[in-house]
């Protein structure tokens, strides 16, 4: 794609454009199907792609992802207390003559601001052509006032970290736990165990599930000698 020549993108019409996009994707329900659909529609099974419908807590549906570092991404996304829900390519973005972008991922912080990030398996190894796609999205975001960063595997997780996170995810949030259990709960728990057994047996012990315990290891309240990200 061309680099952007034309700086009426730039222009508050653009602005305003992005922002009403912003808000219709934080007022998007969920379809029939229990997924939500960005702009951009990732096609499940692409060849040559590890297409995914993740589902996620903090948007209530399941989100198409297109790689393994998106899921990377979404999961550190679950885990963030500071961020309230996210969209995956929800925002399209002029570029050049009569050509779009559409970033992998939008963040609604619960302070009320948003973010938009793309992720990337290398920011060192990104070619001409992309990092002046990335050089127009941050110029236009930058106007706006909205986080623009790229993300790459670097921060993530890698395959086999990826797998045990995915592993506490799954358990820990297979049901939605009450408040005043997750209070007393952490009351009653060490900060830190020695084996993922240990602390097992503490919640056996209580009478509590289990998996309240991966709950608490995927949000990082419970820490596992040994076991970190």
């Amino acid at each position: 794609m061309e680099h952007i020549q034309n700086t009426t993108i730039y222009s508050s019409k653009v602005h305003a454009d992005i922002k009403k996009q912003i808000i219709a994707a934080f007022q998007q329900k969920a379809d029939i199907s229990g997924k939500i659909i960005g702009k951009r529609k990732i096609e499940q099974g692409s060849i040559g792609k590890r297409t995914s419908l993740f589902p996620s807590v903090k948007n209530q549906a399941m989100i198409p992802l297109e790689s393994k570092l998106e899921l990377a991404y979404a999961l550190s996304l679950e885990q963030n207390q500071n961020v309230e829900a996210y969209r995956t390519q929800a925002v399209k973005i002029p570029h050049a003559k009569n050509r779009f972008l559409f970033p992998d991922f939008l963040i609604k912080y619960k302070d009320g601001t948003y973010a938009i990030h793309e992720v990337k398996p290398s920011i060192q190894a990104l070619s001409e052509k992309n990092l002046l796609k990335i050089r127009d999205i941050e110029n236009i975001l930058k106007a706006m006032n909205i986080e623009f960063r790229v993300i790459d595997k670097n921060v993530l997780a890698n395959d086999e970290l990826l797998q045990k996170i995915l592993f506490f995810y799954s358990r820990g949030n297979a049901k939605l736990w009450p408040t005043e259990l997750l209070l007393s709960t952490q009351e009653s728990l060490n900060k830190e165990y020695k084996t993922l057994n240990d602390l097992y047996n503490a919640l056996t012990l209580h009478n509590i599930s289990i998996h309240l315990g991966d709950y608490f290891i995927f949000h990082k309240i419970i820490s596992i000698q040994g076991f970190s990200w």
